[in-house]
């Protein structure tokens, strides 16, 4: 079984190329996802080429020693495709994972709030009513925490529907001495680490829940602070939490049967 220079390059290349990214990446080197995702799949395919080849020689090493067809190949499958194929698999798998994924290889982008510098809690928002029966809205908090080890600029935040595209321009819960006062943003400091932040959507006349509903069941919050934007949306299945029976899917009385319905 002869030690054909291509066998050898395929094999050297196709195992050597994630490992030398590896080692420079230890030096600093910093790979794009989608070069990772490339080399990775490249030196895949040049391990499964330099497989078929070393499987060729071998089989024809054995077949020289006389040994039976099915011997041969029970050998082959056992040790060569085992032994490539997997190495083959392993390169795939791990520019994928480097990559973060396909999606985020080719460019799409996902936002996690978790990153920072900011983090918001969808499942705290919560609703102020300007009467007792609920049928007037006040307001609507949003909670969040500045959970890097930096002082941040909170510098626009607003609330924008995704039913007709109206937008309304957010306040926040900022300490005055002894008070806490609902301000515009441009009068507070610098959100210092660990701060939690409460921003407030005021509405000034209240407005009756049923027009509330018809603009806001469906938003997006969208906040911009000194490093980057925040889009959180909020749709019917967290606003049914709030205005229960109000919004969302719910069982309802036949037509026929409707009280307002009869004469």
């Amino acid at each position: 079984m002869g030690f054909e220079p291509s066998k050898i390059k395929l094999t050297l290349v196709g195992l050597g190329g994630p490992g030398l990214m590896w080692v420079l990446e230890k030096w600093g080197v910093e790979w794009p996802p989608l070069v990772i995702l490339v080399v990775g799949l490249v030196c895949g395919a040049m391990l499964i080429m330099a497989a078929a080849l070393w499987i060729r020689d071998a089989y024809r090493w054995l077949k020289a020693k006389d040994m039976g067809t099915m011997q041969i190949i029970l050998i082959i499958g056992l040790i060569g495709t085992w032994l490539f194929l997997t190495a083959a698999l392993a390169a795939g798998t791990w520019a994928i994972w480097k990559a973060g994924g396909i999606a985020q290889a080719i460019g799409a982008q996902t936002v996690n709030d978790d990153e920072g510098p900011l983090s918001w809690w969808t499942e705290h928002l919560s609703v102020g009513w300007g009467d007792g029966q609920k049928e007037m809205v006040r307001s609507l908090a949003f909670r969040g925490t500045n959970i890097s080890q930096e002082e941040i600029e909170l510098r626009s935040a607003e609330i924008r529907s995704a039913i007709n595209g109206t937008k309304h321009t957010l306040e926040v819960v900022a300490s005055d001495g002894d008070e806490y006062r609902v301000v515009p943003l441009d009068h507070i400091e610098l959100i210092p680490p660990g701060a939690r932040i409460e921003l407030v959507a005021s509405f000034e006349p209240n407005i009756p829940t049923k027009q509330f509903l018809e603009t806001w069941r469906q938003f997006n919050l969208v906040v911009t602070d000194s490093v980057r934007t925040y889009r959180s949306k909020y749709d019917e299945k967290v606003m049914m939490v709030l205005f229960e029976g109000k919004v969302g899917p719910r069982v309802t009385v036949k037509k026929e049967y409707r009280k307002n319905d009869k004469k």
